[in-house]
């Protein structure tokens, strides 16, 4: 909390120390722009600091995503999937994405992501790629494909994601939904029918209730129902 505050004295220093030059009667102009441009990286270093502390942060709440995407035989985690779960965690902490797109040479694109903090630091990261002419792709359809496939590998390297092929435990995220209320009340009523022991197993698979993926409703409904199934519980309540 005082780090701002350490910020500002020093900011509020160095303009006093400009307007002390500036109110002499012959100011130096030569030690003015020293004294600025010593300011200006300061103030750079400050906010490298800042991005630096807030997206160290910011990667333990990124997931492993899941691939739920195919295409030529395999599996993969689209743009607008890792989008969907990145964009929250990147705003909570400040941070947005844009991407530059060039054509150094015919037929070629060069895809940037640009990783942006809310205190002006920002890092890129770039993907040169030939056109994607596989299939009965036209020009326009060749570059827009290598486009999107720049944007999702540059952003992942900016991001250090991984993805997995989505296991049956749901353990790979998918863009997080919240249950309904009727949902939760639902699983709820029967979680409060296991023993303790059937309870652990079910968090095991799911995690707490609140954090179960709308998506994974079903497949929790089931599981506590089989477990209630086996008689351990409190199946006849």
């Amino acid at each position: 909390m005082n780090a701002p505050v350490i910020h500002n004295n020093q900011e509020n220093q160095l303009f006093g120390l400009v307007e002390k030059v500036l109110s002499s009667p012959t100011p130096d102009m030569a030690v003015i722009e020293k004294m600025l441009d010593m300011q200006e990286r300061v103030l750079a270093k400050q906010a490298e600091m800042a991005f630096n502390r807030d997206f160290a942060t910011m990667a333990q709440e990124i997931p492993v995503i899941a691939e739920t995407s195919n295409g030529h035989n395999i599996t993969y985690a689209a743009l607008e999937t890792i989008d969907a779960v990145v964009r929250p965690i990147l705003s909570k902490y400040g941070f947005a994405t844009s991407f530059r797109v060039e054509h150094p040479e015919p037929n070629k694109v060069k895809v940037t992501c640009v990783l942006m903090h809310k205190d002006g630091h920002r890092e890129c990261t770039s993907m040169e790629l030939s056109a994607d002419t596989s299939g009965s792709k036209n020009a326009v359809q060749a570059l827009g494909s290598s486009v999107s496939y720049g944007k999702r590998y540059t952003l992942c390297a900016m991001l250090n994601i991984t993805t997995a092929k989505e296991d049956d435990n749901g353990f790979a995220a998918k863009p997080f939904c919240p249950l309904t209320v009727e949902q939760t009340q639902m699983l709820t009523g029967l979680h409060s029918r296991l023993n303790e022991f059937q309870q652990q197993l079910f968090f095991e698979q799911f995690g707490a209730i609140e954090s179960i993926n709308k998506s994974m409703f079903t497949k929790a409904q089931s599981a506590l129902n089989k477990l209630i199934k086996q008689g351990n519980g409190n199946a006849n309540t």
